[in-house]
């Protein structure tokens, strides 16, 4: 009997595939387009084992002492409270990207690799190829953690709608700055009702980054465990943020503000809080007629 950790990929082709995994504890190995396709989309982090580039790790090796697995993973990002944990994936454009069990097998075994060798996994995800598309993969037991029931208005109900009223008076306050630089009332819009002195027109520019602005950091500071249930207290009947977790979310809403995006329209580079300046001049645009209508921003 000899004490050489079992491979990780051994672990996940069990579950993607027993008579692969078999064939390769046997030493056979049966080449195929899937596995060729396989071996070309990872040749970038293939190219230089252990390269990296400030704070991005590409083939990091990886080993848990006492379960007696090792293996390797694609890519790491170093950020501000941890590791995020990346792997390529192939799959046909014309299928759906589907995170599989054997993927989140494989995240698990990795991050859980990694916390054995002192890090702190912060988030895991799936770059799949053939879409270039990046899917976030959560752990169940994080969504056990944050109980959703639906949107519900003041006050917040729940930690969730807790964060999400925060973020979005965050944009808010974001949207009638922008429109009070263009000389145009906040208050006088289209969609919204200007009852009980609310800014209508903001309201009216925020709709369209809501879910790429707001709804984003709040999923983010979740899936990096930069938030927690724990950081929440029940006052009155309301659920709301304790000053750690405010902070958290105030910083993870700056960062995403100073993310440059090509703007869907004009295609420049911009950060999100100047896309936001530029809609609102697009609105005044329109008011002056200047503009023969207003073009909303669509992400994908």
């Amino acid at each position: 009997m000899h004490d050489d950790p079992i491979p990780l990929s051994l672990v996940t082709h069990t579950i993607f595939c027993p008579r692969r995994a078999w064939l390769e504890a046997v030493g056979e190995r049966v080449d195929s387009d899937q596995i060729a396709q396989g071996d070309y989309d990872h040749r970038k982090v293939d190219r230089v084992v252990g390269a990296h580039d400030k704070d991005e790790f590409q083939s990091v090796d990886i080993r848990h002492e006492r379960w007696g697995v090792s293996g390797r993973l694609d890519a790491a990002r170093m950020i501000e409270n941890g590791v995020i944990i990346r792997e390529y994936k192939a799959t046909p454009v014309k299928q759906a990207m589907t995170v599989t069990d054997a993927m989140r097998i494989q995240l698990a075994l990795q991050s859980a690799c990694l916390e054995d060798m002192g890090f702190r996994v912060a988030g895991t995800e799936i770059f799949f190829t053939s879409h270039h598309r990046v899917v976030e993969v959560i752990k169940e037991n994080r969504r056990d953690d944050w109980p959703w029931n639906g949107r519900t208005r003041r006050p917040a109900l729940d930690a969730m709608n807790s964060l999400l009223d925060y973020a979005y008076a965050l944009l808010l306050s974001d949207c009638i700055r922008a429109l009070i630089s263009c000389g145009l009332d906040p208050h006088a819009g289209f969609l919204h009702s200007s009852g009980r002195n609310k800014p209508a027109l903001a309201l009216d520019l925020m709709e369209e980054f809501r879910a790429p602005i707001a709804d984003s950091v709040v999923q983010t500071v979740i899936n990096n465990g930069e938030v927690s249930p724990e950081g929440f207290t029940a006052v009155l009947g309301s659920v709301r943020m304790k000053d750690r977790t405010r902070k958290s979310l105030i910083a993870a809403y700056e960062r995403r503000m100073q993310t440059k995006i090509t703007h869907p329209i004009f295609r420049y580079k911009a950060s999100w809080r100047r896309i936001v300046e530029i809609q609102a001049r697009m609105v005044l645009g329109y008011l002056d007629g200047t503009q023969c209508e207003y073009r909303g921003i669509r992400v994908r």
